[in-house]
């Protein structure tokens, strides 16, 4: 896969450009509005995912997995929820962790790393989207999911 590659946002199938980085141990994903809250006696947090562009926001909810300590410039460190989300590249579906940041600074709504990308993928640095939404066949399940939405 290129640096950068559309990838689907389930259950929604919300298409967005993700950034590729082995840098990064932990995807991180852009939150905003977080709430804790507790379901059936366990810890669950409810976030607006931000997509960008003039992509509305979509308010998720799930369960809280764990908090990670993430390390930032200057050595300075936060410490950030991490929930399981789905994301569907090339056809399959892969549940991986994601932190909950505000990525409004950064160009792009989702960040992989290396947790998500080891089984997954090799990155070239040099090249983007080597493989193109419109011939995922991710794409042709958010066709058939808005189809069935509109009662077709």
């Amino acid at each position: 896969m290129g640096w950068l590659e559309t990838v689907f946002l389930q259950p929604s199938n919300l298409h967005v450009t993700a950034k590729l980085d082995t840098g990064a141990k932990t995807s991180s994903l852009h939150a905003g509005h977080v709430e804790h809250f507790n379901k059936n006696g366990d810890p669950w947090v409810r976030f607006s995912f931000i997509p960008g562009g003039d992509k509305k926001s979509l308010v998720i909810e799930r369960p809280l997995v764990r908090k990670a300590v993430i390390k930032e410039r200057l050595s300075r460190s936060s410490t950030r929820d991490v929930v399981k989300l789905s994301i569907c590249k090339n056809g399959r579906d892969y549940e991986t962790e994601f932190t909950l940041n505000d990525r409004s600074n950064f160009n792009y709504p989702i960040l992989l790393g290396r947790s998500f990308l080891a089984d997954v993928a090799l990155v070239d640095s040099s090249a983007t989207f080597l493989f193109k939404a419109e011939n995922d066949a991710c794409a042709d399940k958010a066709k058939l999911s808005k189809q069935g939405n509109n009662g077709q």
